[in-house]
């Protein structure tokens, strides 16, 4: 993460990269040999917030990639598991998998779609 900070000073990038670990705002002050109140302070700055906000932004996009490269053996999975497995109670989970997974990838697909259509009007409107 620290390459793709860049107005940050070193302490708020500690700081920043503690709280994408999850770290509390008390521990992450600390990683970053702050006080609490510091930290909220910079949470409540737009310049640290906004790196903050793009920061979990890609880490979210990294993990939607992430789950996107495994969908496809997670479905060989489950068609196996319908096809092969023995017992009938996993074979009906497996089978009862694939509707809802069908399902969420469409609903994924069309809200992609529709954000990139109402990004693409906003850029038109703004020029």
């Amino acid at each position: 993460m620290s390459k793709n900070v860049k107005r940050l000073t070193a302490k708020q990038q500690l700081a920043l990269e503690g709280l994408l670990r999850g770290e509390s705002i008390t521990a992450a002050a600390a990683a970053a040999g702050v006080t609490r109140q510091a930290l909220h302070n910079w949470l409540n700055d737009t310049g640290f917030k906004a790196e903050l906000d793009t920061a979990q932004r890609m880490t979210v996009h990294a993990a939607a990639r992430r789950l996107a490269a495994m969908l496809d053996k997670s479905v060989s999975e489950v068609e196996r598991l319908i096809e092969a497995g023995e017992d009938e109670a996993v074979r009906l989970r497996a089978a009862l998998a694939v509707p809802a997974m069908l399902r969420d990838l469409r609903e994924h697909g069309d809200l992609v779609e529709r954000i990139t259509a109402l990004e693409a009007a906003l850029i038109k409107g703004e020029q």
